[in-house]
């Protein structure tokens, strides 16, 4: 088979056996055969091979691979099978009805899901493994009229009279409905009584013109092959694209010029990305089409070794840290090792999900519902976390536990009682599944409450402050209202960016470019922030208030190289520098004053020193180590002229992390101990001793302080939200705190000190502070989430402030000063211009400010060393602190944007928005501060702790950080659709997106239910980049490329690559006089074979299929699936199906044609595999079925074109 290109694909047969392939690339892969004829072992062109065995009747009964690994089948009469035994003798059974429609699954673990049909063969009633039903009503037309959920909420649709849907109701009553013309093109779609878009179609029926529910319009132009080549938004800013001879993307330009190219191997495979920047990023596959290495601007960034049975053995990153795998018999990834010592192991259950994950330290346990839910984990210490849900597996409650939770509320489904059990909490929700109410371990309640849209109307917090909510039809939150009768509204331009902010202070307003990027931003005082970026959307110039700027350059692979800080004057500007190793890694940073920082690495990207030099020579040294975990054992400070805080620092963990001691030259600093929820119980420095005590909110109620038999007991209240707001000391009110009805924290009263006054922004943002007899001013960076501060003026003096990552100078009355900051981003010194240091700081593991040259802790109060007041040749105030926080003296706390911190404690003041992750229960919480790890981690905005990245977490992210580039590019088009900026992004999830706990997974050898969410963007009908997640986590990618129509059937075929490298798809499709639409799609891969029917009425499409590896240590799936229409460019698709650790693996492509001729087709007639697919329609699927057999049988030699297809094949 020849291209447009003139590349070449070869078959070579002996009689009528395919017996080699050659691709484009001249890669080869072999097929044998058994005496019989059947193919008995293929090997692919890395050596990798499948062996398969067969019956009398020429069934296959194992498969297996070079290493061993192996499955095996059993039939019934009808050659259905009946059972799939796995390497490790787990057994999955199958029973049919006598039509042949399988009745019942039962899984390893003796779960069983079962069907029933009615008299048509459609599924009325399904019980899963839990023994929860789901009935399906049919209309007299056999269309699904009503669906009843397990929790008795109902789903109803309702058809037009050419049995179009025409709406959908769920649950609470809300509809979603469709209008079509004659040729069954949706006209529009509404939510409720809002239209929410509408379409216009060419005679080809081509979508040409969307509007959407504000009126804003969208263009679509296409080439002579029905590819979109043109995209012009409402404003007239217009997208192109370019295509080569096989109808691939190769350049995309937007409406400033700036374009992206790609081109390709020649079996199709993407070979490199050019971004608009000119960096190229290129791609390496093996043979066999798997991901090889990945370049990076000429520099190899990772590269993929696989073992015999074609799985990723090992990771090597451009620094030669390396990562390797190891497998079980069911290809089950068993450990995880790097070249640093990093290990880990995963144990499985019979269902193939991770029970056991030991890090060669400590060892955490988990259980799982029947449905596959996460039911409990044991941490390494033996404390339990457990879960239950509710009829749709929804979380219903937490409880976390002491010790181990009681059997019975395990193993009888006996639900935790708040007050009773301790830490538990409560969710409940709506008939939709939407969560109505949580109630905390105290029993207090914070409810919600939606609109007939679905909308979030009503947030009741549990001191029963309402916020309100309103929205646009395009769904954007409008108008936010507080309980103390204060609001904000919302604006947005033509493009749906955020333009206008209008809240208790005044107006603010915004300016954006086309792709969404904050360019102005003019505050309620009439202050002008402006921003300007490169063709990648790298931050290029930030322009302050009085005409100064920082201008920002990159080099060729888009790395900050330099910040230039131009005054107002001429000739006052002043440069910092960035340089780089060949890897890419940050080495020295070069201040204006001739200050600078040099850093080295370990393998696996770990900093290994740090050293700062000023105009004297070295300033300190930081020399770093690890443990085989990758926590850091040791730093040795050396800084010049202090010795009390300079030498060997040395810390130690418990099994969960946890820091537990901390020395400095062999002499204890300080010794932590925890409880079983991660609130610190005791403190132990020197001769001072604390002890901690709290409630079952983790809120500390009391530190006792006991010094050379001296006590003094500090106790604390809170509000119902969670928030402290009284400090005792020995019984007397030391401190007051005033949280307002947006939960941010507006006043403080010291007994000693004053009153401090907090005001913020409608966004969430602090614009001043008040405290006697100074009053602060800010400037915030609404584009940041933290290290945002540009401005800050006291009583009238301001003082501004130069960002990289972190703060870099400050400049005030007249005189610039610079930042030198350890790993954690806590500064380390103040230089001048002269570069000689003027400020020294220290911190200790915690936080708390120490006084450099004495190495004492600065307590609060102390006026002499208050705001940093000490230096060598004045009084220099600034107002960063620990990891960059911005510190306090009346409050005593440190500012985190979010929320403030308590160095002395430890732990945040207020509870965490993000309440944790459930695969993790040291993350729920909610005042602790980086899980107890103050050395290794930094929480920036006080929401959620980060970590020094390495190889160790990069090897996690490396494929999804490919993919990411390749889908940056691919997506360009649809870039202008994107949210506005980082700061109200953050604002409105923080505000709107209220679900609080979230669910971790590993894909890795998971088996049982599953649901997977696929989100398609797209430009007018033509797909540009897929991104799949299976439970959550990252599964696939794909970019979409052209079909070809074929062999004179209305069958398609496209390639595409993704994650599995090149794949091809086949689609054969039947449309009925009504506009509806049946087809059967066929897939192949090197790593897979897949069918997949579809029926398709307007915007929804439903319909069932498999999916078979080519690896028999790997899983297979068999779902059903719904697609729905979000948006003009946005499609969700809910797939619902068994991961099973069987199946019938490949007879080559024809037994995949033969699987979809019979599932389709011949079920009429007995044909088993109508297990794998139904089809709604018989007599379309019949030919839609032999269509798709045809073409995918002649490319294996048969002489179907001329001769009739049938099961004797």
């Amino acid at each position: 088979v020849k291209d447009p290109l003139g590349n070449k694909k070869r078959f070579y047969y002996t009689g009528r056996y395919l017996k080699k392939v050659k691709d484009e690339e001249g890669n080869i892969t072999l097929l044998s055969y058994d005496a019989e004829g059947n193919v008995s072992c293929i090997t692919d062109p890395e050596g990798v091979k499948t062996f398969y065995e067969y019956d009398n009747l020429g069934r296959v009964v194992k498969t297996s691979d070079i290493e061993g690994a192996s499955r095996t089948y059993t039939y019934d009469d009808a050659d259905r099978i009946t059972s799939v035994t796995d390497a490790l003798g787990n057994r999955t059974t199958y029973e049919y009805n006598e039509s042949g429609k399988v009745t019942r699954i039962t899984n390893p673990d003796g779960t069983s899901k079962t069907w029933e049909y009615n008299i048509i063969g459609k599924p009325c009633k399904v019980t899963d493994e839990a023994g929860r039903v789901t009935n399906v009503d049919y209309n007299s037309m056999w269309k699904e009229e009503k669906i009843t959920l397990p929790n008795s909420g109902t789903i109803l649709y309702e058809y037009d009279p050419l049995m179009r849907i025409k709406k959908v109701t769920d649950p609470e009553g809300r509809t979603t409905g469709y209008d079509y013309d004659k040729n069954g093109n949706v006209l529009a779609r509404y939510l409720g009584d809002i239209k929410v878009n509408s379409r216009k179609y060419n005679a080809l029926s081509q979508v040409i013109k969307e509007t959407d529910a504000l009126g804003h319009e969208k263009t679509y132009e296409y080439d002579l092959t029905g590819k979109i080549n043109a995209v012009t938004d409402t404003l007239g800013n217009r997208y192109t694209r370019e295509y080569n001879e096989l109808g691939r993307v190769v350049r995309q330009t937007d409406p400033l010029g700036h374009g992206s190219s790609y081109t390709y191997t020649k079996s199709g495979a993407i070979e490199t990305v050019t971004d608009p920047a000119g960096r190229v990023r290129k791609f390496e596959y093996t043979k066999s089409g798997k991901l090889h290495a990945v370049y990076f601007c000429g520099r190899k960034d990772q590269e993929l070794i696989y073992d015999n049975a074609g799985r990723v053995e090992k990771r090597t990153f451009a620094d030669g840290y390396t990562i390797s795998y190891s497998y079980d018999a069911l290809g089950r990834v068993i450990k995880v090792e790097g070249s640093d010592g990093h290990t880990a192991s995963y144990e499985y259950d019979a269902m193939g999900r991770a029970t056991k994950v030991s890090n060669g330290r400590s060892t955490t346990l988990y259980t799982y519902t029947p449905t596959g839910k996460l039911k409990s984990v044991v941490d390494a210490l033996g404390n339990e976390t457990a879960y239950t849900y509710d009829e749709l597996d929804n979380l219903k409650s937490i409880h976390r536990a002491e010790g181990l939770v009681s059997v019975e509320e395990k193993n009888d489904g006996n639900f935790p009682t708040v007050g009773e059990d301790g830490h538990v909490t409560l969710y409940s929700y709506n008939l939709a599944g939407q969560l109505t109410k949580v109630t905390d371990a105290l029993g207090q309640e914070e409810t919600y409450e939606y609109d007939q849209y679905g909308r979030l109307i009503t947030k009741t917090d549990r001191d029963s402050f309402d916020t309100t909510y309103e929205y646009n039809d395009l769904g954007a939150v409008t108008k936010v209202g507080y309980a103390d009768g204060r609001s904000v509204a919302f604006s947005y331009d033509e493009l749906n960016h955020l333009s206008e902010i209008n809240d208790w202070l005044g107006k603010t307003t915004l300016e954006n470019d086309i792709f969404g990027r904050l360019s102005k931003v003019t505050d309620y005082q009439d202050r002008t922030v402006a921003y300007e970026y490169n063709a990648i959307g790298a931050k290029t110039s930030l322009t302050y208030p009085d005409g100064r700027q920082a201008l920002y350059s990159y080099d060729e692979e888009g790395k900050l190289s330099s910040i230039t800080a131009k005054g107002i004057e001429e000739n006052s500007n002043e440069h910092t520098s960035y340089s780089y190793d060949e890897l890419g890694r940050l080495i020295e940073k070069l201040l204006p004053n001739g200050v600078r920082q040099d850093y080295s690495y370990l393998p696996g990207g770990n900093i290994e020193s740090m050293t700062s030099f000023d105009k004297e020579g070295i300033l300190d040294k930081y020399f770093y180590s690890y443990n085989n975990l990758g926590l850091i054992s040791g730093i040795n400070r050396e800084r010049r002229n202090l010795d009390a805080i300079s030498g060997q620092y040395d810390y130690q963990y418990d099994e969960i992390g946890r820091l537990t001691r901390s020395s400095l030259n062999g002499e204890l600093r300080a010794s932590y101990e925890y409880d079983a929820f991660g609130n610190r119980t005791s403190l132990i420095e020197s001769d001072t001793q604390t002890t901690y005590r709290y409630d079952s909110l983790d809120r500390l109620v009391e530190a006792k302080e006991l010094n050379n038999s001296q006590a003094i007991v500090r106790s604390y209240d809170y509000d119902k939200r969670g928030n402290q707001t009284n400090e005792y000391v020995d019984g007397l009110l030391n401190k007051t705190f005033t949280f307002d009805t947006t939960n941010t924290l507006s006043k403080v009263v010291d007994s000693e000190k004053g009153e401090l006054k907090n005001q913020y922004n409608g966004l969430g943002f602090r614009v001043a502070s008040t405290r006697p007899e100074e009053r602060i001013e800010y400037l915030c960076d609404l584009s940041r989430d933290c290290y945002n501060m540009l401005e800050r003026t006291v009583n009238g003096e301001t003082e501004s402030f130069i960002y990289d990552k972190n703060v870099i100078s400050m400049s005030k009355a007249g005189d610039n000063y610079y930042y030198l900051q350890d790993e954690l981003g806590s500064p380390m010194y103040m230089t001048g211009t002269d570069g000689a240091a003027v400020s020294s700081y220290a911190f200790d593991d915690f936080g708390r400010s120490i006084n450099p040259f004495t190495g004492k802790i600065k307590e609060a109060g102390n006026k002499q060393h208050t705001k940093h007041a000490y230096t060598t040749d004045g009084n220099i105030i600034q107002p960063f602190a620990f990891t960059g926080y911005q510190e306090d003296d009346i409050s005593g706390l440190k500012f985190a944007q979010a929320r403030f911190y308590n160095a002395k404690a430890g732990r945040f003041q207020s509870e965490d928005i993000i309440k944790g992750f459930k695969n993790a229960p040291y993350t729920l919480n909610h005042y602790g501060y980086c899980f107890g790890n103050p050395v290794g981690f930094s929480d920036k905005n006080g929401k959620l702790p980060g970590w020094m990245e390495d190889a160790w977490d990069t090897a996690c992210d490396a494929w999804d950080s490919t993919c990411e580039v390749v889908g940056d590019g691919i997506d360009a088009a649809a870039d202008f659709c994107a949210d506005t900026y980082n700061g109200v992004k953050t604002w409105v999830k923080d505000n709107t997106d209220f679900v609080d706990v979230y669910e971790l997974s590993s894909d890795k050898g998971l088996m049982g239910p599953y649901v997977t969410e696929t989100t398609t963007t797209k430009t007018g009908s033509t797909k540009l980049f897929t991104l799949t997640t299976k439970n959550g986590e990252f599964s696939s990618f794909g970019v979409n490329l052209p079909e070809i129509n074929i062999f004179g059937y209305d069958c398609k075929t496209s390639f595409s690559v993704g994650s599995d490298g090149l794949s091809n798809t086949t689609t054969v499709k039947h449309t009925g006089d009504d506009g509806s639409t049946d087809s059967i799609t066929v897939k192949t891969s090197a790593a897979s074979i897949s069918g997949e029917t579809a029926s398709t009425n307007g915007d929804n499409t439903t319909g069932s299929g498999f999916r078979l590896s080519l690896n028999p240590t790997k899983s297979n799936d068999i779902y059903s699936y719904d697609t729905i229409k979000i948006d003009d460019h946005t499609t969700a698709r809910t797939e619902s199906g068994w991961t099973i650790n069987s199946g019938i693996t490949d007879l080559a492509i024809a037994a995949a044609a033969l699987l979809i001729y019979l599932g389709a087709g011949g079920a009429a007639a007995g044909g088993g595999s109508a297990v794998i697919l139904q089809f709604p329609g018989a007599e379309s699927a019949k030919e839609v079925a032999k269509g798709a057999a045809i073409f995918f049988l002649s490319l294996f030699g048969y002489d179907v074109l001329n001769n009739e297809c049938d099961t004797s094949l």
